[in-house]
């Protein structure tokens, strides 16, 4: 007879809620978009790669984000696509989300203005993370914790002779929105972003749009010249005007200094001027998200029988576990049910693996996946992906699972 094995994760559900009311402010002030504009003239309005475009019909219906990163280095999309067919729905905050649980969206969604809605599902505000951090410094134990918590990491370095092609693919190879520059004896020269890639693959075209206040706005688009210009020196888009601090600095000091910087980084340097360490306003974020209490997931396997490897179980409940840990920052997860089906040979020896997984929300409907596959581990990895494709699907939030009606 199969017994059933559990994974439990430490419930610390009872802690301080961390309320999100006083950085609300107004949708006013966030970069909108038309259903038929094209990514290419809207692109140019967004101040970095963390900045969301909001995109509304011309009945003012709400149709999603675009974030600068995904447009331009996940899926590279021609200038010429209307952004309403990129738009994409943004986790639902409401008054009731929770700091950490902001800071663990902005991460995902990778931009940093996110909308607040209210239980029609409508637009009321936006929460901004700038507004996060200037109540950040305000705080003193919060200041004090993410002080503790963030820790400067080492730079991604490169020659101040490089391309703009280099620093391109170095930045999705490594994942990073900023590249340290660097002369020849390692010593800092200067600085590039994402959104200074943005510049540098876009090119003025013959029609103009208007953004806010009326200002004309050049027409960009990622164009056919992006080989040419990726062969460009990227000290051409570069800055040296680079916010550094002494690597013995304390690390308090650094946060204020971060959190109050133009350049929404630091570069930390040693005393012949070369980088050491680097923080950015994702760092912080990332402190924020640390804050989370840990939740109880209730994993409940049951155990495969004897063809399975005792190594390929414990892997099995690892995955699992991260997967529960992933999935409960979405959604409010009361338990995860594994199962097994093995169909056998004359010789008892398993010939396929039928998983049923199932993930059961505190509150709502089920989600489940059953997958076919010779091989246990790879069955389980099957299994997650369709769930998490279903859960993506469904924009249920924390708040549409956590409560029952």
């Amino acid at each position: 007879m199969n017994t059933q094995t559990h994974k439990i994760i430490k419930d610390d559900s009872a802690k301080n809620r961390f309320d999100i009311s006083s950085y609300i402010s107004s949708i006013d002030d966030v970069i909108k978009s038309e259903a038929d504009d094209t990514l290419g003239s809207v692109m140019p309005l967004l101040q970095s790669s963390h900045s969301p475009l909001f995109v509304f019909t011309k009945e003012n219906e709400f149709l999603g984000l675009i974030s600068p990163y995904e447009a331009l280095y996940t899926h590279r999309y021609p200038y010429t696509t209307k952004v309403s067919s990129i738009a994409r729905m943004p986790p639902q905050i409401t008054k009731e989300t929770q700091l950490y649980d902001v800071a663990t969206f902005m991460l995902e969604a990778r931009v940093y203005i996110l909308p607040l809605f209210d239980e029609n599902k409508q637009i009321v505000g936006v929460i901004d993370s700038k507004d996060i951090f200037q109540n950040l410094i305000q705080d003193k134990d919060l200041l004090t914790f993410i002080s503790s918590t963030v820790k400067a990491h080492t730079p991604i370095t490169a020659n101040g002779n490089s391309s703009v092609g280099d620093i391109f693919q170095t930045m999705r190879d490594k994942n990073v929105s900023r590249v340290v520059l660097i002369d020849d004896n390692g010593v800092l020269s200067g600085i590039v972003s994402r959104k200074d890639l943005h510049n540098a693959l876009m090119k003025p075209t013959d029609k103009q749009r208007f953004g806010k206040n009326a200002t004309a706005q050049t027409d960009r688009a990622f164009d056919t010249e992006k080989e040419s210009r990726g062969d460009d020196p990227i000290e051409k888009y570069a800055t040296s005007n680079v916010h550094t601090l002494r690597s013995d600095t304390k690390q308090e000091e650094i946060i204020k200094q971060l959190i109050t910087s133009e350049h929404n980084s630091i570069v930390l340097i040693e005393k012949y001027q070369k980088p050491v360490g680097f923080l950015s306003m994702r760092d912080v974020l990332a402190g924020l998200e640390s804050l989370r209490p840990e939740a109880t997931i209730n994993i409940i396997m049951t155990k495969p029988t004897r063809n399975v490897s005792e190594d390929d179980v414990k892997e099995a409940e690892e995955v699992l576990l991260i997967f529960g840990k992933k999935m409960n920052k979405r959604i409010a997860i009361d338990k995860i049910e594994v199962t097994f089906d093995e169909p056998k040979s004359p010789s008892e020896e398993s010939i396929l693996f039928n998983t049923t997984l199932i993930v059961s929300p505190i509150a709502g409907l089920k989600i489940v996946s059953q997958t076919k596959n010779s091989s246990f581990i790879d069955g389980i990895h099957s299994a997650i992906a369709q769930i998490e494709k279903q859960e993506r699907r469904s924009g249920l939030s924390r708040e549409d699972t956590r409560h029952t009606n």
